[in-house]
């Protein structure tokens, strides 16, 4: 039975995408902890999960791996192909509780930085995940601690804007 496509989430992130890119890229310049976790990547195919407006997908490529972004939000992933360059990163627009886009057992590893916890089904995405991954395949993610800032999140009031 296919998935509803998680709405919520995609409204959400459809309403900030251009607030939420501007933030991302303000703090590109530091590199991201999950690469201390992910190791060498080079030609390895790389499905980065909930990529947003691509920053992992774009530190992946740079590093030799092959990549698929994937995000459910039609804006983030705009955002994401404005600075592709010549990468070479495929970006898609598909819900992460399914992956129903993606083939089976295609890619070497998926990355999910900072977005599990903004996913409605866990359990469907976890078999999404090791679906679309390779035998052996590996899966990093890191999401946000609940003692971060309140300032690390957002609020989308009722009128779309944020609080």
């Amino acid at each position: 039975m296919p998935l509803e496509p998680d709405m919520g989430t995609n409204r959400r992130y459809e309403a900030i995408a251009d607030w939420y890119t501007e933030l991302i890229r303000a703090r590109a310049a530091r590199r991201p902890d999950i690469f201390e976790l992910i190791g060498d990547v080079v030609s390895q195919r790389v499905c980065d999960l909930a990529c947003g407006e691509g920053l992992i997908a774009r530190h992946l490529a740079e590093r030799g791996a092959r990549v698929v972004g994937v995000d459910i939000s039609r804006r983030l992933l705009a955002h994401a192909r404005s600075i592709q360059q010549t990468s070479g990163i495929t970006y898609v627009q598909d819900d992460a509780q399914g992956l129903a886009a993606l083939r089976d057992a295609v890619f070497d590893g998926v990355t999910c930085n900072l977005a599990l916890m903004d996913i409605a089904d866990l359990d469907a995405t976890a078999a999404a995940v090791y679906r679309v991954l390779r035998p052996g395949g590996w899966f990093v993610f890191s999401v946000v601690h609940p003692i971060c800032a309140p300032e690390a999140g957002f609020v989308l009031q009722r009128d779309g804007t944020l609080a």
